[in-house]
């Protein structure tokens, strides 16, 4: 079984907004781990995608002045449970949350509130981080998109894209 989580450390904040009582980050791309194992810790790939998270009735402590800005850690809790430096996928959690973060510029980012979801916009990029598998990329793919185009095909993963090298048959 396939596990994700955002990698807070490597996605970029390029700004907020508000809904009525709730705050949503806009992540583009915020950096996703998925593994078979512990996202952030095992082999696995990464994902750069571009997605929203919503922080319902929160409450603002600090935010950045100026955007965008790359993250640069940061810890994300809800309830009782805590994920050092990871946002875990899929999120859709009620109960107590909060993201504690560091922007690369040294601003903190502290946002607390009665709930969180994530809404995965598109995967802007992808790439492999397995030292023997191949590099996969792409631009602007939407989830659950089904096409194919050139040397690659799109096969959907949950909410997100992986592309796959087609075997050219000239290629022997």
């Amino acid at each position: 079984m396939m596990r994700e989580a955002v990698e807070i450390h490597d996605s970029r904040l390029v700004g907020v907004s508000r809904v009525g009582r709730d705050l949503v980050l806009h992540l583009a791309p915020a950096y996703v781990h998925r593994s078979e194992g512990r996202p952030g810790v095992d082999p696995g790939t990464g994902w750069l995608v571009d997605l929203d998270l919503m922080v319902l009735e929160v409450v603002v402590e600090s935010l950045p002045s100026n955007y965008p800005v790359n993250l640069a850690d940061g810890d994300f809790r809800a309830g009782e449970r805590r994920w050092d430096n990871l946002i875990p996928l899929p999120l859709d959690v009620a109960g107590a949350v909060s993201l504690d973060a560091i922007a690369a510029e040294s601003e903190p980012l502290v946002v607390r509130g009665s709930g969180a979801r994530i809404v995965v916009r598109q995967v802007a990029e992808a790439e492999s981080v397995l030292g023997d598998d191949i590099v996969y990329k792409s631009r602007k793919c939407w989830p659950r998109a089904a096409e194919s185009r050139g040397p690659w095909r799109m096969e959907s993963l949950g909410s997100l894209l992986r592309l796959h090298a087609r075997r050219n048959p000239s290629d022997g």
